[in-house]
C-alpha cells in the first residue's frame, strides 16, 4: 500500500507543479475529474492502511495541523489571493509563497482569536460583548468585500483556442 500511496501522492505533486493554475488546457476537460479521483483513492488507502508508514506519515503533527486550520484557510485564501498585488519582484513562485504564508499566518490568528473562543464561550462572545464582536466582525468584512477588485467583463475565462490545431 506504501508504494501505491507514494505513487499516488507524487503523481498529485508533479500536477501541481507542471499545471498552469486555472489557465492548463486540460483542467476542465477531464484533469480536475483526474486530480479528485486520485485524491479519493489515495484517502481510501491511507484509511484503510492507517499503520502503514505513509498512514503514519499523513497522521503527523504538521498535516494534523494543517487539518485544524482547515476551515480558516479556506475563509482566508481567497480574499488574500485577490488583494495581494502583483509587482513584477513578486510574481510566480514567490507570489505564491507570499499568498500562501498569509493565509496561514491570518488562518492561525482568526482560529486562536475568533474560532477557539466561540467553541468555549469566553466572555466576550456572549450577551453584549458577543453583539458587538459580531457587529465588528460584519464590519471588517464588508470592508474587506469592498476593498476586493471588481473583474472585469470576460476576465478568468480559458481560452479554449489554444486546444485547437
Amino acid at each position: 500500500m506504501d508504494v501505491v500511496c507514494a505513487l499516488l501522492l507524487g503523481g498529485l505533486a508533479v500536477a501541481w507543479v507542471v499545471t498552469a493554475g486555472e489557465q492548463a488546457p486540460g483542467l476542465f476537460q477531464g484533469g480536475m475529474f483526474a486530480h479528485s479521483l486520485a485524491c479519493a483513492v489515495l484517502i481510501v488507502l491511507l484509511a484503510g492502511a492507517p499503520d502503514g508508514l505513509a498512514g503514519r506519515a499523513a497522521g503527523s503533527a504538521v498535516p494534523r495541523r494543517l487539518g485544524e486550520l482547515s476551515y480558516s484557510l479556506y475563509l482566508w485564501h481567497w480574499p488574500i489571493y485577490l488583494l495581494l498585488p502583483r509587482q513584477e519582484w513578486l510574481d510566480g513562485w514567490v507570489w505564491t509563497a507570499v499568498a500562501a504564508g498569509l493565509s496561514l499566518a491570518a488562518a492561525v490568528v482568526s482560529k486562536a482569536a475568533v474560532e477557539d473562543p466561540v467553541r468555549r464561550r469566553a466572555r466576550w462572545t456572549t450577551g453584549r460583548r458577543g453583539w458587538a464582536a459580531l457587529a465588528a466582525a460584519v464590519t471588517a468584512g464588508a470592508a474587506v468585500w469592498a476593498a476586493i477588485p471588481q473583474p472585469e467583463p470576460g476576465a478568468g475565462t480559458v481560452d479554449l483556442s489554444r486546444l485547437e490545431g
